[in-house]
């Protein structure tokens, strides 16, 4: 089968849990015999293709369909919930030669385009949910939308012309990473199949791991309690509330160290998290790494350290 994998944007740069299990399942895909690929928005990204661990990724141009924003707030949008739109990601997909499926990592206007498409053709598509779609947060949810502001939207009409408030609702499944998404998306689509599909791990390459070495180079005693964090930093994943655990947790008389491991989604919050810890006091418990690359042998090395994760 040939398989158009469609995430939102697919950089190293802001690396997270949906980018992983789009490199991971696609790489297994092509293993077992499919021509699967990334095409994507070129969002936060330096090349229009690449290929990552062999999977060919093709990133287009996009634009923000707002008049009036600002480069600050398309920055923005691009980490996280920037409801984009793409012509060239259109084109692709309608010309892509015996496209058999599409699978959408995401929704809104690019979901819109990848339903448009599948219907023209008349090929399936599959959504998969990676959190956050109706188990989310209503602060995070609203700060999502909170660069636009001062702008003005006029992407509706594009919204309604690829059917993108249809795109779970018309769907060949709608794919759920966690429980309680997938008990969510029942209750909201009836009549959907809905599916729960947990994110896996790739065993041979965490299997061997230096966590001794992991906390000689980061000045993490060997007799502490390690805390492992992974994941961006932002209010959606609540760093915030780890440094509290641990003010707690030394506070109690426990040697306990955190490592927050994650690329920046959100400045304001990172500044926030690095305040946290000064505040508290925790400078010398607190290890702050938010440049590990995906394929790096550094995330293996931490979870080996940890203690707790």
């Amino acid at each position: 089968m040939k398989i158009a994998q469609v995430p939102r944007r697919f950089v190293r740069s802001a690396w997270g849990g949906t980018e992983t299990v789009v490199l991971e399942t696609t790489k297994r895909m092509r293993a077992r015999g499919h021509d699967a690929f990334v095409l994507c928005p070129d969002a936060l990204a330096d090349e229009a293709q690449e290929t990552m661990a062999g999977v060919p990724v093709q990133r287009v141009p996009y634009f923000y369909p707002y008049a009036g924003l600002s480069a600050h707030a398309r920055d923005e949008f691009d980490r996280a919930g920037g409801n984009m739109f793409s012509f060239t990601l259109l084109r692709e997909l309608q010309r892509a030669p015996q496209l058999d499926l599409i699978h959408l990592h995401t929704g809104k206007r690019v979901g819109g385009i990848g339903r448009y498409v599948a219907r023209r053709r008349r090929i399936p598509y599959v959504v998969s949910l990676h959190g956050g779609v109706f188990d989310v947060a209503h602060a995070p949810a609203a700060r999502w939308t909170r660069p636009s502001r001062r702008a003005v939207e006029w992407g509706k009409v594009l919204g309604w012309w690829v059917g993108s408030r249809r795109v779970l609702f018309d769907a060949d499944a709608v794919l759920c990473v966690g429980k309680r998404e997938r008990d969510l998306a029942e209750q909201a689509l009836p009549n959907q199949r809905v599916e729960y599909l947990p994110n896996g791990v790739d065993i041979e390459r965490f299997a061997a791991g230096d966590g001794a070495a992991f906390r000689r180079r980061h000045a993490i005693p060997a007799s502490a309690r390690l805390v492992l964090t992974v994941g961006r930093v932002d209010p959606q994943k609540n760093q915030l509330a780890a440094i509290d655990a641990l003010q707690g947790l030394r506070a109690g008389g426990l040697d306990a160290h955190l490592a927050l491991i994650g690329p920046v989604t959100d400045e304001a919050y990172a500044h926030q998290v690095r305040r946290s810890v000064a505040d508290h006091g925790l400078t010398a418990h607190v290890t702050l790494l938010p440049g590990v690359t995906p394929d790096s042998h550094e995330l293996v090395d931490a979870y080996h350290a940890a203690d707790v994760f």
